[in-house]
Parts: C-alpha cells; sequence; structure tokens
C-alpha cells in the first residue's frame, strides 16, 4: 500500500512521540541522579527521602542490586547509563518487577531456540539460502521462502520478538560482544506488542540479525548464566556485575559512594 504524505506525516508524528515518551521519565532520572551523586554524604539520604517515589523507589532497587553485586553505588549508576541507558529501559517495560523480566528471558530462550534448529535447516537444506549468506546478501525471496516453509515464525509478535531481542542483547552483555548494535527503540516496542517476527527480519536491523543467525555468529549461542538465574532479581545482579566490570575498565577512576550513605532506603 502506497502511503499519502499526510499518512507518511503522522507515523513519523507517531515514531517521535513514542520515543519522546520512553526517553522522557529516563533522562529526568538520570538529571536528578547526577544531582544527587554530587551531594555532601550527610545530603544524599535527605534527597532521596524528599523525592517523588517513582525515584526513590528505584534508587530502593539500584541499593539492593549494589550490595549483592558487590558493586559501589556510583559503579552500579555507570551500568544503568551504559548503551544509552538499555537496562533502565527494559527493567522499566517490565515496571521494574525483576521476576516479570526471568520469565520473559526465559521465553526468549524458547523462541530463540526455535528459530535457531530453522536457520540449521535451512542451511542444510536450502542452496538458495546458504548462496545469499556467503554472497552477504538476504533478499526478500529468501525471507519469503523462509516465512514459506516455517509458518510458525508468522505468528510471532509482539513481546515475544521483544523477548528474543532482549536475550540476544544479555547474551552480548555476558560476552562482552557489543558489535551487533540492534535498534533499542525496536527491542522496546516490540515488548510492548508493535512487531511482529516477520516485521522485524524484513527491517534493515532484522535483515543483519538473520545475516548474523545463518552466518553462524549466533548458531553455537548457549545460556550458561541462565542456570544460575534462579530469580530475577539475581538475573539481573549478574548482568549489573558483568556489565559494571566492563565499564569500570572504561574509566580511569571510580569513585564508590559508601553503603551506609543509603542505609535508610
Amino acid at each position: 500500500m502506497k502511503l499519502t504524505t499526510k499518512q507518511l506525516k503522522q507515523i513519523i508524528a507517531e515514531e517521535l512521540n513514542f520515543v519522546l515518551n520512553q526517553n522522557r521519565e529516563m533522562n529526568e532520572f538520570f538529571t536528578l541522579s547526577d544531582k544527587m551523586l554530587m551531594l555532601n554524604e550527610g545530603k544524599i539520604k535527605d534527597f532521596l527521602a524528599k523525592a517523588p517515589k517513582w525515584f526513590s523507589s528505584k534508587w530502593k532497587i539500584i541499593k539492593d542490586l549494589a550490595k549483592a553485586a558487590k558493586l559501589g553505588i556510583q559503579d552500579i549508576y555507570y551500568v544503568f547509563k551504559a548503551e544509552k541507558g538499555m537496562l533502565y529501559k527494559i527493567l522499566s517495560v517490565v515496571g521494574w518487577n525483576l521476576d516479570s523480566l526471568l520469565k520473559i528471558v526465559k521465553n526468549g530462550i524458547k523462541t530463540f531456540t526455535r528459530i535457531q534448529q530453522a536457520a540449521s535447516e535451512a542451511l542444510a537444506n536450502a542452496p538458495g539460502i546458504k548462496q545469499a549468506v556467503k554472497a552477504g546478501k538476504f533478499g526478500s525471496e529468501i525471507l519469503d521462502e523462509w516465512f514459506e516453509k516455517n509458518p510458525w515464525m508468522k505468528k510471532i509478535a509482539g513481546p515475544a520478538v521483544g523477548a528474543l531481542l532482549i536475550v540476544i542483547w544479555l547474551n552480548m552483555a555476558f560476552t562482552g560482544d557489543w558489535d551487533y548494535d540492534f535498534d533499542q527503540t525496536a527491542m522496546i516496542r516490540a515488548m510492548q506488542g508493535d512487531f511482529s517476527l516477520e516485521e522485524l527480519f524484513f527491517s534493515a536491523d532484522g535483515k543483519r540479525l538473520l545475516m548474523l543467525l545463518f552466518a553462524g555468529s549466533f548458531l553455537n549461542l548457549s545460556f550458561p548464566w541462565l542456570a544460575a538465574a534462579t530469580s530475577g532479581f539475581k538475573l539481573v545482579v549478574s548482568v549489573i556485575y558483568t556489565m559494571g566490570k566492563e565499564e569500570m575498565g572504561k574509566t580511569d577512576t571510580v569513585v564508590s559512594l559508601s553503603e551506609k550513605n543509603f542505609g535508610g532506603l
């Protein structure tokens, strides 16, 4: 269907509005946090006592995570700001309910495993796909053929697609592989039900993801980190600890605030 200029403008406006709404609270959180962490030790507790509940409640979770991960408050704050605030965005989508995130991740791994198997079978049984991968090309006709042979993929939509992207992002966090920098907006929107797997794979980022799948970058992907994640809290602690070590490695000097300053949380 050919879009009119008016329809195209409306779509662009909706996209911009979505991004602005997603980022507004996060930017306010980081702005307030930056100011708070510049205060003298004795005034931080007072700041949190007077701060809006949505702000102080998040810092209560952050404090607990920092303690469990054995990282300083400043260190863990760097983690939440890293990768354009990706961890903050993910937790916001699940309402900062860590067990909900664990459930999403487990479902995402199930989806990934099925796609992984389908990709392996396609490489083994479809010469055209092999040639396309070797040539670095992935045309729409290849995708059409793949979806036709795997009709169940067309039914995967919304949160299931977001879960798949979160699994890949988490695995990159644990392996330290940030080379594949897919669109964060697509991940968040997918978690909220805005994308189907088919729509994702036909996008530029989706084709790039498929190339990685078929080329083998993710074909041997395993998730040993999930075995220890018996709760959503443990999962996020593991992510934070891993990313925290990575962030501290990039920083010449990291000043960790004492846990006692946050004892009143």
